[in-house]
């Protein structure tokens, strides 16, 4: 086997964490279409409001006001599936963006991400390239389930058009990172 060029891997790892930062953009984008039409609020109104509040506060609330939506049981449950992916996706975009690296990894082409906890201990995730591909690729594939459910919803609550409608199907949830001591 040829020894592998370090340089290469760990330009592919920052190309991979760059794919994932403008993929989280288009999942955040998604979401906030799902949570205007979720809540009922006008585009207007829902930008103003989403950028100012967290997203455990954004997610509260699409959550306490979706079931007066009148969707139908199938679309509340494919929102919910969306809102436990994007939670999942949140946390993983949030743990890269807040660690640091540490060196290439050795058994597989990859970093070494390091982060500290609240309580200030040092946890590491040995990230391979593989592994931040299929986070970027998972945050992908969720801003286009969220995007094509968007529309659904807008067809049926929007223009109200209550013809039976193509509910994307449901996506395997994307994998949380996991984290390691250090």
């Amino acid at each position: 086997m040829a020894p592998r060029d370090p340089s290469k891997t760990f330009v592919d790892a920052v190309f991979a964490i760059g794919s994932i930062t403008l993929n989280y953009g288009k999942l955040e984008n998604a979401f906030r279409d799902l949570f205007c039409l979720g809540t009922g609020m006008t585009s207007r109104q829902g930008y103003a409001l989403f950028h100012r509040i967290q997203n455990d506060v954004r997610l509260a609330i699409l959550d306490d006001l979706l079931p007066d939506r009148g969707l139908p049981d199938e679309g509340v449950q494919l929102t919910l599936h969306f809102m436990r992916a994007y939670n999942i996706c949140v946390d993983n975009r949030n743990a890269l963006m807040h660690s640091f690296d540490l060196g290439q990894t050795y058994d597989r082409p990859g970093i070494n991400l390091v982060k500290y906890t609240k309580a200030g201990s040092a946890i590491r995730f040995p990230a391979p390239v593989s592994d931040l591909a299929d986070l970027s690729d998972a945050m992908e594939r969720f801003a286009i389930f969220g995007d094509v459910l968007c529309e659904d919803i807008r067809e049926r609550i929007v223009l109200g058009r209550f013809l039976p409608l193509s509910w994307p199907g449901t996506l395997p949830m994307p994998r949380k990172m996991d984290w390691l001591p250090h």
